[in-house]
């Protein structure tokens, strides 16, 4: 890719009757990231694993076969792990299922226990990293060239984060249950519109930064010239307006309305500015 850090395939395909072109991405950053995240986790995932075969074999079993099948049927669903010792042994319990001392002459019935324990299988572990670090994008556009599905697909992260931010308690909006489809429907074009003005205003004040040359403080007091929206949002949480009469004239103030939060608004433009000057 244009961007060195990526690799791809392309592949024609279609799906639901609609020509498609899709890309296997590879991302060498991610591929050494999950490859360690991987090794810094097999160890606990082997204990786990453990924990569950021996759960699954505890009621034990009514002949050795039965036994043995169990422990290959779950082997065959879990490739990572080897047996690294299997023991089967066999014991008399009562046939009612009770415990405690059976009575004199009653039948009892043999049942098979299996212990066993597992270790890592280091070649089918090798095969899956092998493969981490992997993304398929796909579209409907099949002209699009790998660079741009790749850019488009980057730039997903910006919208995902502006709605983790109105789901989020911060935004402090009220919780609204609805049934009616079109309710829904409308509900979520608002919150795509206020998403929209949301992330212009981020843009903008970025941007207007970068020409300027100029910074603004972020939540820890320190110069950024890129600032989110909320914590813009935030710095004005004081500002208010109030009307005054003053012989039978109205006067309107805005209270704490700082130069600091004058210099944010005249960065963003007139069309702001007018509402506080």
């Amino acid at each position: 890719c244009l961007d060195a850090r990526y690799k791809y395939a392309a592949f024609d395909s279609k799906y639901g009757g609609i020509e498609q072109k899709w890309f296997l991405f590879h991302s060498e950053e991610r591929h050494k990231s999950s490859i360690k995240r991987d090794i810094e986790k097999l160890e606990e995932k082997l204990a786990k694993s453990q924990t569950a075969l021996n759960k699954s074999l505890v009621n034990g079993f009514a002949c050795e076969n039965d036994a043995r099948l169990a422990v290959e049927r779950w082997m065959s669903k879990h490739k990572r792990y080897i047996l690294s010792d299997i023991e089967i042994t066999s014991d008399n319990k009562k046939a009612s299922g009770k415990v405690g001392r059976p009575k004199k002459g009653e039948v009892l019935e043999k049942w098979y226990s299996v212990s066993c324990k597992l270790s890592l299988n280091k070649e089918v572990i090798q095969k899956e990293q092998a493969v981490m670090g992997r993304f398929v994008l796909a579209s409907n556009d099949t002209t699009i060239d790998p660079n741009t599905c790749l850019e488009y697909y980057k730039e997903q992260i910006t919208v995902e984060r502006g709605f983790r931010f109105i789901k989020g308690n911060s935004f402090h909006a009220s919780e609204v249950y609805l049934e009616n489809s079109n309710r829904i429907a409308a509900l979520s074009m608002i919150m795509v519109l206020c998403l929209l003005v949301y992330s212009f205003t981020e843009w903008v004040i970025r941007e207007t930064l970068k020409i300027e040359k100029k910074q603004i403080r972020d939540q820890k007091g320190k110069p950024t010239h890129k600032p989110s929206a909320k914590w813009l949002f935030f710095m004005f949480r004081r500002v208010r307006q109030i009307k005054e009469i003053d012989n039978s004239r109205i006067l309107v103030r805005i209270l704490n309305f700082t130069d600091e939060l004058r210099d944010i608004v005249r960065l963003l433009g007139p069309h702001v500015e007018k509402y506080y000057v």
